[in-house]
C-alpha cells in the first residue's frame, strides 16, 4: 500500500512568518520560566540579639520583604504565609533551671532546657519547620541572661 500526499507550494514569507512567531513564544515562555523561578526562591531572616527586656531577646534591626521585625517588643511579624524553617541559638549564662522558648502568636512552638557549667556560656539551640500565617509573630523567651551574641535564622521553605 503506498500513500500519496499532494504538497502545495508555500511562500518563503510564510516560513519566516511561522519562524518569527515561533522566535517570540519561545522567549515568552523563557521569561514565564525565569518569572516563576525567581518567585520560588527563598526568603531568609538572619537576626542577632545581645540583650533581653522582659525575657524576650531584643533583635537588631533588618527588615526584609518576608518579615518585618518590631524595635518596640521584639516580635517577628510574618508578611507572606507559607511553609518556614525556624532556627536559633540562643547564648546564655549558666543557671539553674533556665529555659529558652519559641513561641509563635504567644503559642509554645518548642521549649529547650539549658544547663550549663559554671563560668562557661550556655548554647541553647531550637528548631522548627511550620505554616506561618500572614502576621503571624515569633518571638525566643528566654529566662537567663544572655552572655554573648543569640542568633535566629527564618527561611521560607515553600513559595
Amino acid at each position: 500500500m503506498e500513500s500519496q500526499f499532494e504538497l502545495e507550494p508555500v511562500s518563503v514569507e510564510r516560513i519566516d512568518i511561522l519562524e518569527s512567531k515561533l522566535r517570540d513564544h519561545e522567549k515568552k515562555l523563557d521569561k514565564l520560566q525565569a518569572d516563576r523561578l525567581s518567585t520560588c526562591n527563598a526568603a531568609i531572616v538572619q537576626l542577632a540579639a545581645e540583650s533581653r527586656v522582659n525575657g524576650r531577646l531584643w533583635w537588631h534591626k533588618f527588615v526584609p520583604d518576608d518579615f518585618n521585625v518590631n524595635s518596640e517588643d521584639d516580635i517577628v511579624t510574618v508578611l507572606q504565609p507559607v511553609i518556614y524553617s525556624i532556627g536559633a541559638i540562643v547564648a546564655s549564662t549558666p543557671e539553674i533551671n533556665c529555659n529558652t522558648e519559641l513561641m509563635k502568636n504567644g503559642m509554645s512552638l518548642q521549649i529547650a532546657y539549658a544547663g550549663g557549667l559554671k563560668d562557661c556560656p550556655c548554647l541553647t539551640p531550637l528548631n522548627a519547620v511550620t505554616r506561618l500565617q500572614k502576621d503571624d509573630e515569633l518571638v525566643i523567651i528566654c529566662s537567663h541572661k544572655p552572655s554573648s551574641t543569640s542568633y535566629l535564622s527564618v527561611v521560607r521553605l515553600s513559595g
